[in-house]
């Protein structure tokens, strides 16, 4: 019996990224969330993606592995992206326990307002 548990509980694991992937982002669009999405956004990732999300931020440019361009990444959910934010994902750092999730929702926000453009 505690086996089966055992085994359930780790397949469940499994599951985390898909639902969390799937997850609507909980916070309303509007100006106040933008004004605080780039306070957030300038504070905590601006040094590596850039002041338009392009990767291209002071930080970034030294790294070994180029930070994602964000203005590219128009496609994943935003559960995903909340997901890379609270997680960390290659050389990014994960911001869970720093940010709240509230925070980390309004940066996702921020980030879908960042004009589309391509890497240069």
């Amino acid at each position: 019996m505690l086996f089966g548990f055992l085994i359930a509980g780790i397949g469940c694991a499994a599951y985390e990224p898909i639902r969390m992937s799937m997850t609507p982002n909980p916070i309303a669009k509007n100006e106040a969330t933008l004004v605080e999405g780039e306070k957030l956004y300038v504070n905590y990732c601006s040094a590596c993606h850039g002041e338009l999300g392009l990767g291209d931020g002071v930080v970034g440019r030294e790294l070994s592995v180029k930070p994602a361009n964000l203005t590219q990444i128009k496609w994943k959910s935003d559960g995903l992206l909340a997901m890379n934010i609270q997680n960390g994902r290659g050389l990014m750092p994960a911001w869970k326990g720093i940010l709240s999730e509230e925070e980390i929702w309004i940066l996702v926000e921020y980030i879908r307002h960042l004009p589309v453009k391509n890497a240069e």
